[in-house]
């Protein structure tokens, strides 16, 4: 599920992945990943994976990006509960799109396109070890 939002530093609309920052109130990682999946999408995932921590522009700032992947059996129409400042759509997109998705410029956000190839490689590892061990069985 992606996000569809203008966003005025770019003065572009673009395809983003669901996030926002940790507020004191969620007490964990986690519960913001949770909180803010089903403000922007409606969804609670059926399970959450941790990807990493990375730190987001270390050479001038102090703040990390957390990427999760979520797995969702239950996918609501429409979008959850935005902050009233978000003006966005989503998006249900199959993983295979994501590269496309990328090469047009639909999606331009660094910590978005890092989190889509991480998603495409672990994928495409998943895809071969499941070959691997189709052959030997």
């Amino acid at each position: 599920m992606l996000v569809r939002q203008y966003r005025p530093g770019i003065r572009k609309v673009t395809l983003c992945h669901p996030g926002g920052r940790i507020e004191e109130a969620d007490g964990s990682t986690v519960q913001g990943v949770l909180r803010e999946m089903l403000e922007e999408t409606g969804l609670v995932p059926d399970e959450i994976c941790a990807l990493g921590k990375f730190a987001q522009i270390p050479a001038v700032e102090t703040g990390y990006v957390h990427l999760f992947v979520a797995n969702c059996t239950n996918v609501p129409d429409g979008v959850g509960k935005p902050d009233i400042t978000e003006d966005l759509a989503t998006e249900l997109v199959p993983v295979a799109q994501l590269e496309h998705i990328i090469e047009v410029g639909d999606m331009n956000c660094v910590a978005c396109v890092a989190a889509s190839y991480r998603v495409l490689l672990d994928t495409a590892v998943g895809r071969q070890q499941t070959r691997s061990s189709d052959k030997e069985n």
